[in-house]
């Protein structure tokens, strides 16, 4: 369990991120889970480069409970949007 604190979700290079980057890359994470897509973060570009190419190289399912956005499909407008709202 990684502890949450009080950063932008912009920042990725906030700790508890980097520690969890690190546990994806040694294959010990099989689900990232958030509330919201925007708990990930709030760049659109980056945003979609944890999940459409790192998560997928190390086989990991994201899922954000808020949206219910499953990895497996797409990404709902009302997410690109998130960027803009920030």
């Amino acid at each position: 369990m990684f502890k949450k604190y009080r950063y932008h979700t912009s920042a990725f290079d906030r700790p508890g991120f980097q520690s969890t980057l690190n546990e994806i890359d040694a294959d010990h994470v099989a689900v990232f889970l958030t509330k919201a897509l925007s708990h990930l973060g709030r760049n659109s570009t980056m945003t979609g480069v944890f999940i459409n190419i790192t998560f997928a190289k190390h086989d990991v399912r994201y899922i954000a409970i808020h949206i219910c956005y499953n990895l497996s499909e797409f990404i709902p407008l009302s997410e690109l949007m998130t960027q803009e709202m920030a």
